[in-house]
């Protein structure tokens, strides 16, 4: 469903990156019915040096309050799914980001939760 869906918009995850704030495509908007709470599934590029590149397409359900629209974007057409059990449980995001080529596809990283500093960030 996503990856048959339009070009997904851009909206930025407020600090998730090294610096602070990423671009982020959003692939789909879901509902846990447990906790009654919105997430979004995005996808963003994870490329920084840690004694060596690290880079790798990621995605992951994020809550939807750490999401900020980005101006004259529409989300109309951005898949809703209702979502249920653990995080784990969850389907896993597609490697969708536009403009990634076959090589950051190939290094795609979906991520279950976010490490002890509150962000997603591949190892």
């Amino acid at each position: 469903m996503v990856e048959a869906a339009p070009r997904p918009p851009m909206v930025v995850l407020r600090e998730q990156g090294v610096e602070g704030d990423q671009n982020a495509a959003l692939l789909a908007v879901g509902f846990h019915l447990g906790s009654r709470r919105w997430v979004a599934g995005v996808s963003w590029i994870h490329n920084i040096w840690r004694g060596g590149p690290l880079r790798a397409l990621v995605t992951a359900w994020v809550p939807a309050e750490r999401l900020e629209r980005t101006r004259g974007t529409s989300h109309l057409h951005v898949p809703r799914v209702a979502l249920t059990g653990r995080v784990d449980d969850w389907p896993v995001l597609p490697p969708v980001f536009p403009g990634a080529n076959e090589e950051w596809k190939r290094a795609h990283q979906h991520l279950l939760r976010p490490g002890p500093d509150g962000r997603y960030t591949p190892q």
